[in-house]
């Protein structure tokens, strides 16, 4: 699961989940992925926040991603 909040909640219809096909419970990262954070972003995300909002990333790998379309 993915999503973006705001100190008014969870921002709408930014939610995404999927289920994991990893056997190993803590091995999350081989699906959480900078392809899934750009499809999150660019199809969740970036719809859905307003003009000029300000995103803040955590310095985890997945987060290091370039917006293409």
């Amino acid at each position: 699961m993915i999503g973006a909040g705001s100190e008014d909640g969870w921002v709408p219809n930014s939610v995404m989940i999927w289920k994991g096909t990893s056997n190993q419970e803590e091995d999350y990262l081989s699906e959480m992925n900078s392809d899934v954070m750009n499809h999150w972003s660019v199809k969740y995300l970036l719809p859905n926040v307003e003009r000029n909002s300000i995103l803040l990333l955590d310095r985890v790998p997945y987060q290091t991603f370039h917006l293409v379309e």
